[in-house]
This record gives C-alpha cells, structure tokens and sequence, in this order.
C-alpha cells in the first residue's frame, strides 16, 4: 500500500483520523502515510498533524498542488524501503 487517503464532508476529522491512524499503527503500516482532503476546520488543521496526517487539502486545494505532495510522500515512502 502506498497511502491511505480520506475525502471528510462530514465533519469530526480529528475523531476519524485519529481512529484511522491508530488501526493502520496496528496493522504494521506506520510507513504509509495518510492524506486527507475535504472539510477540515482551520483550526484542526495542526492537531492533525500531531496525530500523524501527512498533508490535508481544503476546498479550492489546486488538483496539481495535490498531485505532487502525493508523488512526493510516495517518493519518501518508496527510499525508507529500498534505502
């Protein structure tokens, strides 16, 4: 798996992603990272990057912008496992 991305139109980020990274933890898959996009209050924004989220994307987040974080967290993900 190269990332776990999670589209939020419904409010309560940090409650499902803190879930979500803790099941991935579990599953021996802290090497793949997680991205989310959607709805996400401001304010929440840090607080899930202390939980772990590797980048979050807010509406009107250029679709070009998206693409080269994700080529850029496999990329990361792709040298921790050769190198």
């Amino acid at each position: 798996m190269d990332l776990i991305g999670v589209s939020i139109l419904s409010g309560s980020p940090v409650i499902i992603l803190s879930r979500l990274i803790s099941v991935r933890d579990q599953k021996g898959l802290t090497d793949v990272p997680v991205i989310a996009g959607g709805i996400i209050p401001k304010e929440e924004v840090e607080e899930l990057k202390k939980l772990g989220v590797a980048a979050t994307f807010t509406p009107g987040t250029y679709t070009e912008d998206i693409v080269k974080i994700i080529y850029q967290l496999i990329g990361r993900q792709e040298r921790m496992r050769n190198g």
